[in-house]
């Protein structure tokens, strides 16, 4: 997702609100959703001691938090050890803003910070998150955070009320009953759900950091295919299933389910900074998001007993298959690729696209529209033109993280010529994150002269279910399935390319 000193990123999972998330670290290709955030902070503070600072703490938690969490209580896990990460960076002034009415009239900025001094005193410097467990109650869900220090360990107690707004947060030292709690939410928030009835998983562990995976065999009576398709998922800190909005639509697993229907193995897992939100210490690039535990996962494939000499073949959903030249390029024993509502353009375009769109929709005057989209575009291009990884972040991302963005879309002409295989490119018609008038015959003209094929599926939205009408995010709270047509056509193809 580092020292007390070093400014912090969030790698926050999307919520409703009223200022932007940051671009590059949520779910799906969210950077171009009109998704906002509202992280809000309310009662209860608390010392070492134990003393409170202000009354009316929620109510606390049991014994531990129930053995499979849900959607809400994951993604409020993520939101809470963000926050943790603003106070160990000395950020208070963020947390205070999101404040609601009640808590803002009691506590300020200073308050907090003192708050956190009086809880933090005598521990050294902060390392980093220990761990999160989560416990729903009713509407409300209760979220303990164990930070390490070079000392000590602190743990920040954080409630959320009905409408995600945080009701309660208590400062305490970390105590055995936390580390077990956090033990337990661990391996709860780990293990991996069934993926399907046409399905047999294995469970695996994934590169340096040990990401829990699925390798998914067809079930016993389905004639195996030798062919295993290694699922990237997009941005942010996803879950292997890209688990996303509040009905838990799961694309990746109902691929996976999907292929495995048809006779083909695949791989997915959590991405790195879902299992481990604490990795990298805040030098992420799309290496240590992405193509680092992508070169695990395919050599764990090649030496796996359960697809020995199978053929790879690479599919990336969204941030995945933007990624797909580079990914591609690195590795000339891969069969074929896939992207599934990828892009070849710069994401600073695709995000300026997408702003300027709901800046023209945002029914403020002229003259405020034209100042607004006039800052965007200069954000667009000062991020742009970075090269250097410890310059100033822009658009909330790190540099590091931008510059390596920026090599990849430079590189990407070199990458496409370095590859020999055959290419599947894949896009929903109703797709609100990747234009499909601007994005899909971008990949025509990037990958003319390729042995590439192209199809775009009517009435289907960026995770490539039937759309419900509601409008790009909003489309992802109906629950949903991904449409049979998509893992069909993927398999027709193969048919055809990899026989």
């Amino acid at each position: 997702m580092s020292d007390a000193t070093r400014p912090r990123t969030h790698r926050h999972h999307h919520h409703p609100g009223n200022a932007p998330l940051p671009a590059w670290k949520t779910d799906p290709m969210s950077a171009l959703k009109s998704l906002t955030r509202r992280r809000l902070l309310t009662a209860c503070l608390a010392g070492a001691g134990g003393a409170a600072l202000l009354a009316a703490c929620s109510r606390a938690p049991g014994d531990g938090p129930s053995s499979t969490p849900d959607a809400r209580s994951q993604r409020l896990s993520s939101l809470a050890a963000g926050l943790v990460e603003d106070m160990a960076a000395g950020d208070f002034a963020s947390t205070i803003a999101l404040a609601d009415a009640a808590v803002s009239a009691s506590l300020d900025e200073a308050g907090l910070q003192s708050a956190w001094e009086q809880a933090v005193a005598g521990k050294g410097s902060y390392r980093s998150i220990a761990g999160t467990a989560a416990e729903p109650m009713g509407g409300s869900v209760v979220v303990i955070v164990v930070a390490d220090f070079d000392s000590g360990r602190v743990t920040a107690q954080i409630s959320f009320d009905e409408e995600d707004r945080i009701n309660g947060l208590y400062l305490r030292d970390a105590t055995q009953a936390d580390l077990a709690r956090i033990a337990a939410g661990a391996a709860a928030s780990t293990t991996p759900p069934s993926t399907g009835e046409h399905s047999i998983d294995h469970v695996v562990q994934v590169g340096g950091h040990q990401l829990t995976g699925l390798l998914v065999t067809p079930a016993t009576g389905i004639e195996a295919r030798d062919i295993v398709v290694l699922l990237v998922a997009g941005s942010g800190p996803q879950d292997m299933d890209e688990t996303i909005g509040a009905a838990a639509n799961k694309p990746l697993r109902d691929l996976a389910d999907g292929l495995a229907a048809r006779g083909i193995s695949s791989l997915r897992y959590h991405k790195r900074y879902y299992q481990d939100p604490g990795a990298d210490d805040g030098q992420w690039t799309l290496g240590t998001e992405v193509l680092d535990d992508v070169a695990s996962a395919i050599a764990l494939l090649r030496s796996s007993s359960h697809v020995a000499g199978y053929r790879i073949v690479v599919a990336g959903h969204s941030l995945g298959g933007m990624l797909l030249p580079r990914i591609l390029a690195s590795d000339p024993g891969l069969a074929a690729g896939v992207a599934l509502a990828g892009s070849p353009r710069s994401l600073f375009d695709i995000i300026a696209d997408q702003r300027a769109a709901q800046i023209s929709a945002s029914g403020v005057s002229q003259e405020e529209q034209d100042a607004e989209l006039a800052a965007m575009r200069a954000q667009v291009e000062a991020a742009k033109a970075i090269t250097d990884p410890q310059a100033e972040p822009v658009m909330d991302m790190p540099a590091s993280y931008i510059a390596s963005l920026n090599e990849m879309h430079q590189g990407l002409a070199t990458d496409i010529a370095a590859v020999d295989v055959p290419w599947l490119i894949l896009q929903g018609a109703e797709d609100a994150q990747v234009d499909p008038a601007v994005d899909y015959p971008a990949w025509q003209e990037a990958l003319a002269g390729k042995d590439a094929q192209f199809q775009l599926f009517d009435g289907l939205n960026h995770l490539f279910m039937p759309t419900a009408g509601a409008g790009g995010p909003l489309d992802y709270d109906t629950p949903n399935t991904l449409a049979a047509e998509v893992p069909e056509a993927i398999a027709v193809w193969m048919d055809d390319h990899l026989a």
